[in-house]
C-alpha cells in the first residue's frame, strides 16, 4: 500500500483544497492611491458667462496617483439631464497630498440646477 503523502509531514495540500480549507496564504494587499474629490472645497460658478469647476483632489491612499478625467453629471432635482467627460490629467499626487484644479465647461443642458463633479 502506498503511503499518502498528502496528509503526511512536509506535504502540501492541492491548491483547491487549501482554498476550501482556508489555508491559502494571504498576499500583502498592494498599496494603491485613493483619489477623491474634496466636495467641501469644490464649487461650480459662473465666470464671464461660462461655468467653471474649481476643486481639489486629495489622495488618501498609500501610493502616488494621477487623475485622467473629470466627469460632470448635470441634474435637475433628482433627474439626470446629461453627463460629460472632460480630460483632467493631474498628478502624480503623493499620499496625503492635495492638488487644485479649475476647468471651464461647455454650456450645461437647459434646466440644470445642480452639477455633480466626479474625478476618474
Amino acid at each position: 500500500m502506498r503511503k499518502c503523502r498528502a496528509w503526511g509531514r512536509g506535504s502540501r495540500l492541492p491548491s483547491d483544497w487549501r482554498t476550501i480549507l482556508g489555508f491559502q496564504k494571504t498576499s500583502k494587499v498592494a498599496e494603491l492611491p485613493r483619489l477623491e474629490l474634496d466636495l467641501a472645497t469644490s464649487k461650480v460658478e459662473l465666470v464671464d458667462g461660462r461655468y467653471v469647476v474649481h476643486g481639489e483632489v486629495l489622495n488618501s491612499g498609500r501610493a502616488a496617483g494621477s487623475t485622467t478625467a473629470l466627469k460632470l453629471v448635470f441634474r435637475k432635482g433628482e433627474d439626470v439631464l446629461g453627463e460629460r467627460i472632460y480630460p483632467l490629467v493631474e498628478g502624480p499626487i503623493a499620499p496625503g497630498a492635495r492638488i487644485s484644479f479649475s476647468r471651464q465647461l461647455d454650456d450645461p443642458p437647459d434646466g440644470t440646477t445642480n452639477v455633480v463633479p466626479i474625478i476618474q
